[in-house]
């Protein structure tokens, strides 16, 4: 659509745009919402700020705090909520669990050498329940630092 020279200026253009916009909204009977509040997903926010903050922890394997990433759950544990995820799609960022470089994807015995559940099941963690507990943590780096001691302490009790 093209504006011609009887069209409203850009002003009052864009007045006509926005009460166009809210008489839809109200005929609907949907609320009034902030323009800030529609541009900024909460969820989305909180999946970013998550995935930031698991890169600062140690490396819930071997304590490593050098050349951490987050290494993305794949298992399913359909009673509590985490499906499998397919190759070629990407988890959700809040099942990651924090691992360093050579737990994660370079040592001989690192997640991607082996199928994953071997692996969890080598070092004698949980990673459903440990994803879970950091993602309740999330925000509170001191309680995320928690999760991960408590985590190796008790694989090391399993060891």
């Amino acid at each position: 659509w093209e504006r011609t020279n009887d069209s409203p200026p850009p002003s009052r253009w864009m007045e006509a745009q926005m009460s166009f916009r809210v008489a839809t909204d109200r005929a609907y009977g949907l609320p009034k919402v902030p323009k800030r509040a529609r541009q900024i997903d909460p969820e989305a926010r909180k999946l970013k700020d998550h995935l930031h903050i698991v890169h600062s922890l140690p490396c819930v394997i071997c304590g490593s705090r050098e050349r951490i990433e987050a290494a993305h759950l794949r298992m399913a544990d359909v009673s509590r909520g985490k499906e499998y995820t397919a190759k070629g799609k990407k988890p959700s960022d809040k099942w990651i669990t924090p691992l360093c470089a050579m737990c994660h994807r370079e040592g001989p015995r690192a997640q991607h050498s082996m199928s994953e559940w071997a692996f969890w099941e080598m070092h004698g963690v949980d990673p459903i329940t440990l994803c879970e507990r950091l993602w309740e943590a999330t925000g509170d780096l001191e309680a995320m630092m928690f999760v991960i001691r408590t985590a190796r302490q008790y694989r090391k009790e399993a060891q």
